[in-house]
């Protein structure tokens, strides 16, 4: 029998305090909506299997002095632009409601060494990071940069198919491109 073990994962909370996210008062609702009939069967079926996790993932191959705090900025900018991004998705009075926060939800972020790690290994770590996407927190967007070697780098993003897709992905990668051009001195 082969035992295999996870590498642990390196969580970065930039946007705030996992406690703070979990009580965010109704203050910070700049706007609330219906959601599409689409969006409300992804929830609905979301709600009624926790394990049902409906994500659009992109993978990076990244090389050269990749700075992993440059792609949060970017990714920050990213969400602080589009509204979609900002949204927590809530059932309420019978209802699904999809709510536009003002303040970015924490984003969920790892870092992790992955010189050397299997295959299988990497999967799983890919895996963890799709199932810390909650809509209903508003992570709806999830990080993960798997450093391959010295100037060498995997960089997954997950986004829970209520905030994506493919035309949303072109939006929001032109955006992300942005925001790195204007942060580059």
């Amino acid at each position: 029998m082969v035992s295999r073990t996870t590498p642990t994962l390196t969580f970065f909370p930039f946007s705030g305090h996992e406690t703070t996210r979990v009580t965010t008062e109704a203050s910070d609702i700049a706007d609330t909506g219906p959601l599409s009939f689409c969006q409300e069967l992804l929830f609905l079926h979301a709600i009624r299997d926790p394990s049902f996790r409906p994500t659009i993932s992109e993978a990076v191959a990244l090389e050269g002095d990749i700075d992993p705090f440059d792609l949060l900025r970017g990714l920050e900018a990213t969400r602080a632009v589009h509204d979609s991004l900002r949204t927590t998705f809530r059932w309420r009075a019978g209802q699904c409601f999809a709510e536009v926060r003002t303040q970015l939800p924490p984003l969920a972020h790892w870092v992790v060494d992955g010189e050397g790690i299997s295959a299988a290994d990497l999967a799983g770590i890919m895996g963890t990071s799709v199932a810390a996407l909650d809509p209903s927190v508003g992570r709806t967007l999830t990080s993960l940069l798997v450093r391959r070697g010295e100037r060498r780098c995997l960089w997954v993003l997950g986004f829970h198919h209520l905030v994506s897709d493919g035309w949303s992905q072109h939006l929001y990668g032109a955006t992300f491109s942005q925001a790195l051009r204007n942060h580059t001195p």
